[in-house]
């Protein structure tokens, strides 16, 4: 949390908003708040929305820590006024880092899962899932175009041999090829 005056000058901040910036609270305190973040490009600016005594919720900014870095953030912000005028501005800052790392993580995870239900463990080749998947679209595209289809089914007797004789992996080489 930070509160800045009606021009953007800091007369409060927690020490959360302290960490998320890397600085410490007295360097903060009377520092112009427009000088620790970057608005996203073509937003009107929050100046200009604050100073029409609107609310902000969640809007995308990098702020800038004493280290130099860039760190995208949310902001909201309210103003509080009297008689019809901004005196003082409560601004939130949440940190995103963390969110977004997590929110790649779960994209990883998410395709790792997909690619899992799509195929066999062992060999990496299409499962009978996706295997259907794949013929039905190929059905509808042949349809479509007026295209002859042609499936080619392969029996591969002595796979039981093969994997007895030398090992599953070896077998499952066998099918890879």
């Amino acid at each position: 949390v930070i509160v800045t005056d009606h021009v953007g000058d800091i007369t409060y901040v927690n020490p959360s908003a302290a960490r998320i910036f890397l600085r410490d609270i007295p360097d903060m305190l009377g520092a112009r708040i427009f000088h620790l973040f970057e608005e996203c490009e073509g937003a009107e600016s929050v100046a200009t929305i604050v100073g029409r005594g609107e609310r902000i919720l969640n809007r995308r900014v990098a702020i800038r820590r004493s280290d130099g870095a860039r760190v995208s953030a949310l902001l909201s912000v309210t103003p509080m006024l009297s008689h019809g005028r901004t005196v003082r501005v409560i601004g939130l800052f949440r940190d995103q880092t963390e969110v977004e790392h997590v929110n790649e993580e779960l994209r990883k995870a998410l395709e790792s899962a997909r690619t899992l239900a799509r195929t066999d463990e062992k060999t990496g080749l299409l499962n009978e899932r996706a295997y259907r998947e794949h013929l039905d679209r190929a059905i509808v595209l042949a349809r479509r175009r007026g295209d002859a289809l042609g499936v080619v089914i392969i029996d591969s007797n002595g796979l039981k041999q093969v994997n007895d004789t030398y090992s599953y992996a070896a077998g499952d080489i066998v099918i890879r090829e």
